[in-house]
């Protein structure tokens, strides 16, 4: 009898084990501690390409766009007025994943580099963009409209996660089609030279290894 009863225990207790497992929340994990096959990206992924590279290196040594851009508010805004120290200008394509995905990476230039040098995004759209883009992305910087595609076509710009990196005077003095680990490191080192600053130590892990572009812009 005793032997039935110590079974019928195990069994009850071993249910419990089961269930308790089951309901328990699953382990976050950082995106470090996965293979970059597992980290699951939304939407198609573009690979950069030199191609793309070759086309947007031409804004280089291009002057700061000096038409009219739009705030979040409707008001009217321009590049002149972040001028004065080094600058990045990430172009975002409204309906992209691949802008969102890249977020994070930008976000941490915009905070690492406060006070230093400014980013500042550029949104295919007027404020309506700009405002629904924010309120679902929060980004730590300023993003402004650019109804008309004025600014993406001064640039030569193709591709959203495009990012250009501006002097003190707006001078384009470097340029990517795309983001990742690699790139986000080398800008970073980049800023910090020309903000007279020295590098900071930042993470890039959660941005994808292989250097990736965002979606066309409908510039045709």
């Amino acid at each position: 009898m005793k032997k039935v009863l110590l079974a019928l225990v195990s069994i009850a207790l071993g249910g419990l084990l089961a269930y308790w497992a089951l309901q328990a929340p699953p382990k976050a994990i950082h995106p470090s501690e996965q293979p970059e096959s597992a980290i699951v990206r939304p939407g198609k992924i573009y690979p950069v390409t030199p191609e793309m590279e070759l086309a947007l290196k031409k804004a280089e040594g291009k002057p700061p766009f000096d038409g009219g851009l739009v705030r979040q508010d409707g008001k009217p805004a321009a590049l002149r007025e972040f001028l004065g120290k080094p600058a990045v200008l990430y172009f975002i394509q409204k309906d992209c994943p691949c802008c969102v995905t890249a977020g994070p990476g930008v976000r941490r230039l915009a905070e690492a580099f406060r006070g230093k040098a400014e980013v500042i995004g550029v949104i295919d759209g007027g404020a309506e963009a700009v405002a629904k883009w924010t309120k679902a992305n929060e980004p730590a910087y300023p993003v402004l409209g650019d109804p008309s595609l004025a600014c993406i076509r001064h640039y030569g710009v193709q591709r959203g996660t495009s990012m250009l990196l501006l002097d003190a005077k707006g001078t384009v003095v470097a340029a990517t089609p795309g983001y990742g680990r690699e790139i986000f490191q080398s800008l970073a080192g980049r800023i910090a030279g020309l903000a007279g600053t020295p590098a900071p130590n930042l993470r890039w892990d959660d941005m994808p290894a292989r250097a990736t572009s965002g979606c066309l812009f409908p510039l045709e």
